[in-house]
């Protein structure tokens, strides 16, 4: 029986794809996530609970890929060309996101530093080695092994 994946949906639309916790809808990782960041509304001149309130529902998403700072860039951008977020507010906000777009190019430069390190290791692995083997009639022969 394959276990349930975990249910989180990036910004991108991609799903998770890791094994969910036993009893759970999200993996380990998205479990802690969702219990250490909280929830919170870009548009922050406006109370969250005010009926009909159109902006209240968009919160910023977890910064976890480029997806998910462009769609904090594009609700900042929203609410302060309509008004809806205050100016300190949104200094505050931009710095944030600037910060983890900066976060974000680092990790994704140690990420390819990383696996281009594995994949030089992978090829010295495969690389022929001399090696030397004895034929029928007693002499030694030089072959290229593989490894």
């Amino acid at each position: 029986m394959e276990a349930p994946l975990c249910q989180h949906v990036k910004p991108d639309g991609a799903r998770c794809g890791t094994p969910a916790i036993r009893n759970h809808k999200y993996c380990y990782h998205h479990t802690t996530v969702r219990r250490l960041v909280p929830k919170a509304t870009v548009y922050a001149l406006h109370s969250p609970g005010i009926p009909g309130e159109p902006y209240a529902p968009l919160e910023l998403p977890y910064l976890e890929n480029g997806a998910a700072i462009q769609i904090g860039f594009m609700q900042l951008i929203h609410g302060a060309a309509t008004g809806l977020i205050e100016p300190r507010r949104g200094r505050i906000i931009l710095a944030a996101l600037y910060g983890a777009a900066a976060n974000l190019r680092e990790m994704n430069k140690a990420e390819a530093r990383g696996k281009a390190i594995q994949a030089v290791i992978k090829s010295l692995e495969k690389k022929k080695k001399p090696g030397t083997v004895k034929t029928r009639n007693g002499k030694v022969k030089k072959v290229e092994v593989h490894g």
